[in-house]
């Protein structure tokens, strides 16, 4: 019902990874302090949001045995939130960002936003791509910056530094990045018509043969060749 009482919402969420790790994180805060940012944000635009976050007594409800538990820990830390909550945000419960337990996959979910904003993890930007939906990208660690790059490079989004993270950024990268709207669903043709499962295979086994041949062609040096060029590799009891 959301989805359909306005035009396409943004996706704002940072995966499925830990909040326990502050630097997994959207915006480098805690679950609440991304929600205040959103509002911030929707009050310099005119955007309506789908805001998916994973909180810490969800984590824990998780590794003790996940599934129902963990939604409803998720619900019982946000319950108080949601009442506060502009009729502009969607917040998505707990697994609902998963199909574990019949949630609402991202696949479908993308498809039906104006953007999806995001922390660069490699899932997310892949879902993102095959959806043909702009993107913004503020990373923190590990491959993130990597994919940001990427996506901005490919014309399908942008990226934002994320100590320079605020309302006002966030808002103006909202807009900037529905202008790539039309490079992202020619982007989403290509990939539907590639077999990148297939390509891949062929680039692996082409690397290991060619890793074949080199062993085949480099032998191990004899010991006199060592020793001629000052190297011994054998035992104190070749003395």
């Amino acid at each position: 019902r959301f989805l359909d009482a306005g035009l396409p919402p943004v996706f704002v969420g940072y995966g499925s990874i830990s909040a326990e790790d502050s630097t997994a994180r959207f915006s480098g805060r805690d679950n609440q302090g991304d929600l205040r940012l959103v509002i911030e944000t929707l009050m310099l635009s005119d955007r309506r949001v789908v805001f998916y976050g994973v909180d810490p007594r969800t984590e824990a409800a998780r590794r003790r045995g996940g599934g129902e538990g963990a939604a409803a820990a998720w619900r019982a830390g946000s319950s108080g939130v949601r009442e506060k909550l502009p009729p502009e945000i969607f917040l998505l419960d707990g697994d609902m960002g998963t199909t574990r337990g019949g949630g609402v996959p991202f696949s479908w979910l993308f498809e039906r936003c104006a953007c999806v904003c995001h922390h660069g993890g490699a899932s997310t930007t892949s879902t993102a791509l095959f959806s043909g939906t702009p993107q913004v990208i503020v990373p923190h660690a590990f491959d993130r910056g990597f994919w940001a790059d990427r996506v901005q490079s490919l014309g399908c989004g942008v990226r934002i530094d994320a100590r320079r993270l605020t309302a006002r950024s966030l808002a103006d990268a909202w807009r900037h990045a529905e202008r790539h709207a039309d490079a992202a669903r020619d982007l989403a043709k290509r990939l539907a018509d590639e077999n990148g499962g297939r390509r891949a295979v062929t680039a692996l086994e082409r690397l290991t043969a060619d890793v074949a041949g080199l062993r085949s062609r480099v032998s191990p040096p004899a010991m006199h060749e060592e020793r001629d060029v000052g190297c011994y590799w054998g035992s104190e009891d070749d003395f």
